[in-house]
């Protein structure tokens, strides 16, 4: 009789296992397209600010308030996708990310303005 009651525990139990391990592996391929997808993102938007800083160094337009603003916006937009993507992106993006984000405000030498559109202090 305990036989078969533990014959049924452990065969429910594997039943259990392989639809929550199914789960697990459709869970994981879902964040890793997330990540993937973030990724692409960031790539185009660090792309878009390097254009605007670009055109804003240009002697036609440097001083320009608008360029300036635009500027301002669309670096705290890559910083936001950053911080916001940190927490899907598996440890060795972050660390890649976060040393190319050093590098970048190592290398910004453009004063932008003090405050930015996400409500935050420039640092």
């Amino acid at each position: 009789m305990w036989s078969a009651i533990l014959s049924i525990l452990l065969l429910l139990s594997l039943v259990a296992n392989g639809v929550l391990s199914w789960y697990i592996l459709q869970i994981l391929k879902k964040l890793w397209t997330f990540s993937d997808g973030l990724k692409h993102l960031l790539t185009y938007m660090t792309g878009f600010s390097d254009h605007i800083k670009s055109v804003y160094e240009m002697d036609l337009f440097y001083g320009d308030e608008t360029l300036q603003a635009l500027l301002r916006h669309s670096r705290d937009t890559v910083k936001f996708i950053k911080n916001f993507g940190a927490g899907f992106m598996w440890a060795d993006e972050q660390q890649i990310y976060q040393q190319e984000g050093d590098e970048e405000d190592d290398a910004e030498k453009i004063e932008v303005g003090e405050e930015s559109y996400f409500g935050e202090e420039e640092e």
